[in-house]
């Protein structure tokens, strides 16, 4: 199972399994203090034999921040990346354009999925929708962009199901015309 282990003053869980590749798993409970470490101990032991948590895949800061991948919804974090953005000063276009194109997301996938549900068939299938123009495949593929390393950064998922999903081309603009007076100078 688990064991508590101290090196050069700062405690370790080893996780034991002899079905996994490498068969121990030693991650750093980042204290010295042993009493500090005990907790992050049985926090982490509980997680994994609740199956919340696997040491050979999983990132232990997750549990150990009590924020886990597994909780967060797509509403509640697509909130919190619009609360940010707001934060951050960004323009009323901006925000708005944020919030168009992840309601429009919202209402192809069922609003109570998890961020960890989501799969990158879903996101492709909303990107190169048919019916929208090689602008609007580009401009969704850019916010949801945005939004995905949103996620990951805080730790609501792993991975951005974007990462298997092929950038769409960028649409070729044409130059602007002259006028007839601009023509004349």
């Amino acid at each position: 199972m688990a064991g508590l282990i101290k090196k050069r003053r700062i405690y370790y869980i080893q996780f034991v399994n002899s079905r996994n590749t490498p068969s121990r798993r030693l991650i750093s409970l980042g204290t010295s203090r042993k009493v500090s470490a005990r907790g992050k101990f049985f926090k982490l032991e509980d997680a994994y034999k609740d199956g919340l948590f696997d040491p050979w895949i999983d990132d232990a800061s997750v549990i150990l921040n009590g924020r886990s991948s597994h909780d967060v919804g797509y509403v509640e974090a697509s909130e919190n990346f619009i609360k940010q953005k707001e934060r951050n000063h960004r323009s009323e276009n901006t925000i708005r354009t944020y919030r168009e194109v992840l309601s429009l997301l919202r209402r192809r996938i069922d609003k109570r999925l998890r961020l960890s549900s989501i799969t990158p068939s879903q996101i492709e299938s909303f990107v190169y929708d048919s019916s929208i123009s090689k602008a609007t495949q580009f401009k969704r593929f850019g916010h949801l962009r945005t939004f995905f390393r949103f996620c990951v950064r805080e730790r609501y998922i792993k991975r951005s199901p974007l990462a298997r999903v092929e950038v769409p081309d960028k649409p070729h603009k044409l130059p602007k015309a002259i006028t007839r007076t601009e023509s004349d100078l």
